[in-house]
């Protein structure tokens, strides 16, 4: 095997080594969270339009854990995310004044509505 040296600081290289990792885990993180290699429509633009979809549903929950003040959330994976915030049932009211959500008085998160941890 043969080893190649590159030049440069010390401090450069293991950043770009540790920004490469991140970009690693957030691709592992894209494709196995929402399932994002699943493109088995037969046509170029439906699976385009999938994978346009399954990138804005990346983003909205990376802006959610931007969002989210407590470390907790900040580090969840994107499956512990979905299970525990995403796919609850809800019921949502308007009047003229606001928007309600009423959750189900089962949920085992109803702290977090009230906890000034939720953005």
């Amino acid at each position: 095997m043969r080893e190649t040296k590159i030049a440069g600081c010390t401090s450069a290289i293991f950043a770009f080594y540790n920004d490469r990792e991140r970009m690693r885990k957030s691709h592992r993180e894209f494709k196995n969270g929402f399932h994002a290699d699943r493109l088995s429509c037969h046509r170029f633009l439906a699976n385009a339009f999938r994978l346009l979809l399954y990138g804005f549903a990346y983003n909205l929950v990376n802006l959610f854990r931007l969002l989210a003040l407590s470390q907790e959330w900040r580090s969840a994976q994107i499956e512990t995310l979905c299970a525990r915030l995403f796919k609850i049932g809800a019921r949502v009211g308007q009047t003229a004044r606001c928007i309600r959500v009423h959750l189900a008085t089962g949920w085992p998160w109803q702290s977090l509505s009230a906890n000034s941890s939720w953005p």
